[in-house]
């Protein structure tokens, strides 16, 4: 009877090459670029010769955030309701 060493062999992880995490980080990098456009096509015409740059960097992070803010609301008021209906068909069993 031979020994069937391989079948007690754990499976090996999947190590992500240089060239999938480069790739994912580009990705990634892609969104948020893409983010960023968009905020900076929502904001007013900026002219640094008559505002300050501060004044334009809190405009750009309200603008940037209020996006994240919208989402953020969102997927609590979904949370809400899905416990509210968690917890009303709880009451009538």
């Amino acid at each position: 009877m031979g020994n069937n060493k391989s079948s007690n062999k754990q499976p090996v992880a999947h190590h992500p090459s240089i060239t999938e995490v480069q790739r994912l980080i580009d990705n990634q990098n892609a969104i948020n670029n893409e983010k960023v456009i968009k905020a900076l096509e929502k904001l007013p015409k900026f002219n640094l010769k008559t505002q300050d740059f501060g004044s334009f960097v809190n405009e750009f992070n309200n603008v940037l955030n209020a996006k994240l803010e919208v989402k953020t609301a969102k997927r609590v008021v979904s949370s809400r309701m899905r416990s509210a209906v968690s917890a009303d068909k709880f009451l009538k069993n």
